[in-house]
């Protein structure tokens, strides 16, 4: 996992995402986190398959922690989260609530270590409830996006296709 994280965090930088001048900002980020968001609640009513959502969430997450200038494999490593214990709710909509009203906000307050500790650990609790891991659904995301691409502009990421 911490390998596939350095190589999201290594496509983010090859795109610009954060160089000075780039127009990527903590609040547009956090944004596009619950776009992600959305979409992957979306799947879950609709009973699709969610590894690609739960993925590109991660790859926000990954890019919010770089741009609060932290690693988030370096974060997991510290705080020995590599392996760790899934939270355990009874249904997967309670993931989804508790990420959207109590882990995601706590990232925008305080964007500290333990608040992307905290969603990354709910986030892997979820995958696992859809019976996947977060490694896989990481990686799903990864094969998508890796030879994509695009320019920076006004802090968004746009697709060569989509220029």
């Amino acid at each position: 996992m911490i390998e596939l994280i350095k190589r999201v965090e290594q496509w983010s930088e090859d795109r610009g995402f954060f160089e000075e001048g780039s127009g990527v900002t903590f609040e547009a980020q956090f944004l596009k986190l619950y776009e992600e968001f959305g979409e992957l609640c979306g799947s879950i009513v609709k009973g699709k398959d969610v590894r690609d959502d739960i993925g590109d969430n991660m790859v926000v997450l990954i890019n919010l922690a770089k741009i609060k200038g932290f690693s988030l494999a370096d974060i997991l490593v510290k705080r020995g989260l590599v392996s760790f214990y899934p939270y355990s709710f009874s249904d997967v909509s309670m993931y989804a609530l508790e990420l959207s009203v109590n882990r995601y906000p706590r990232i925008f307050e305080y964007g500290n270590e333990a608040s992307f500790s905290n969603s990354y650990l709910m986030l892997s609790s979820l995958a696992i409830e859809m019976d996947t891991t977060l490694k896989e659904c990481l990686q799903i995301a990864y094969d998508e996006i890796k030879d994509r691409k695009g320019k920076m502009i006004n802090g968004a990421f746009i697709k060569k296709g989509d220029l």
